[in-house]
């Protein structure tokens, strides 16, 4: 049975301060969930949605992102801005059980152009490993209906 909330009972909570769930977070390598209007100003969508509101991997050699797409989470799209030529690491992990859907997810080119991509089938992982001219790029993880989690690990080194 739980308690209802009272000045009584605050000191259980007194250990999950601010510092602590941030630290949480950051382990757990989970990105806060934002919001922004559509263009037509009447309707909320999820950072990460579109092209023109990614998350954002700029400027980190190492990132990673655990999320769902499907029917009602969208596509997620991530972007990147490399100041030199890089080599870069993408991989995707298909977190769905065995015979479950599969996903795809894409490099792209400022433009949209698709550079490559590949096919993650359920409990899978696929990877996509490319030099890369100084420019900004774009990762675009899709499924094709069904929802599916995943994760996504990006990373970027410099060439040897």
């Amino acid at each position: 049975m739980f308690n209802k909330f009272s000045e009584n009972n605050t000191s259980k909570f007194s250990a999950l301060s601010r510092e602590s769930l941030s630290n949480r977070f950051d382990q757990a390598a989970l990105t806060p969930l934002k919001f922004s209007k559509s263009s037509d100003g009447r309707t909320l969508r999820a950072t990460g949605d579109s092209r023109s509101d990614p998350f954002k991997i700029d400027g980190r050699s190492s990132y990673k992102r655990s999320d769902r797409v499907g029917e009602d989470e969208g596509n997620d799209y991530y972007r990147f801005k490399l100041s030199r030529k890089r080599e870069i690491e993408i991989s995707v992990e298909n977190r769905e059980f065995f015979l479950g859907p599969s996903l795809d997810f894409r490099l792209l080119k400022n433009n949209g152009g698709k550079i490559k991509s590949r096919e993650v089938r359920g409990n899978n992982q696929e990877e996509i490993e490319r030099t890369l001219s100084k420019g900004t790029y774009f990762i675009k993880v899709e499924s094709g209906g069904e929802s599916v989690p995943y994760r996504l690990r990006f990373k970027s080194e410099s060439p040897d």
